[in-house]
């Protein structure tokens, strides 16, 4: 089971168990709720969620009829100090020169195992970064809605992008390399391999989604030339001296 659904007078919300297996995290998200039941539904999630076995327990809010404090959310029974938010950045697609050094390979049934593997070792810390199973990999090959990259240098795997088509402005849902190729600008390269691609598919511009917290991806984004839309969502981390 991947997720729990919560009711409670009303107040609906969702418990992510996705990665309670791999990371011991797990994702609390109210959809509905009024400011009088909010306090009671996070306790009941909360607890719910630990009794789960959950060594980190994340909140946010869909409800936006309700005014949260910028700095933490205070229950009953818990506190949650707010840690990040997810923001949506965005650039217009455009050519742009690039090293021959780095080759994008597109994935296929034969190496998206070894996509996987990337996938997961250079998201396993990232602020609400999943876990990719065998599962994924028929979504993943689905070339009507994704396009999804290996990056290699002199033949090594260095990492990964994956290019989603379900939006009418396409998304890198994921893109990052792994820490040892980090500070030589290998990221950039890849990144704008990415965006030529896109531009060769005729779109005008592309969006991706980062936390706050991930400064170094932001300042790459940056520099690159993607620039802030929105603000997508506030997440709260439960105070872990009680877990």
């Amino acid at each position: 089971m991947n997720e729990k659904h919560i009711q409670l007078n009303g107040a609906t919300g969702r418990i992510i168990l996705s990665e309670l297996a791999p990371k011991g995290k797990v994702y609390i998200i109210i959809e509905k709720c009024t400011q009088q039941n909010l306090n009671d539904l996070i306790d009941l999630a909360t607890s719910y969620s630990i009794e789960a076995g959950a060594t980190e327990i994340f909140l946010t809010l869909k409800e936006t009829s309700i005014k949260l404090s910028e700095n933490e959310i205070i229950t009953n029974q818990f506190h949650y100090p707010f840690l990040h938010t997810i923001e949506e950045m965005e650039i217009l697609s455009k050519k742009a020169p690039t090293s021959p050094t780095i080759i994008l390979q597109e994935i296929n049934e034969h190496n998206a195992p070894l996509f996987l593997k990337l996938y997961n070792e250079i998201f396993f810390h990232v602020p609400n970064g999943a876990t990719y199973g065998e599962d994924e990999i028929p979504r993943l090959l689905n070339k009507l809605y994704f396009k999804c990259f290996i990056a290699f240098q002199d033949h090594t795997a260095l990492g990964i992008s994956e290019i989603s088509f379900e939006e009418k402005i396409p998304q890198i849902s994921s893109f990052g390399i792994l820490t040892p190729f980090h500070g030589v600008g290998l990221g950039k390269d890849f990144l704008f391999k990415i965006l030529n691609e896109l531009a060769d598919l005729q779109y005008p511009n592309v969006f991706l989604k980062v936390s706050s917290m991930n400064i170094k991806a932001k300042k790459l984004y940056e520099t690159v030339g993607f620039v802030k839309t929105k603000e997508c969502s506030r997440w709260y981390a439960l105070c872990t001296d009680i877990l």
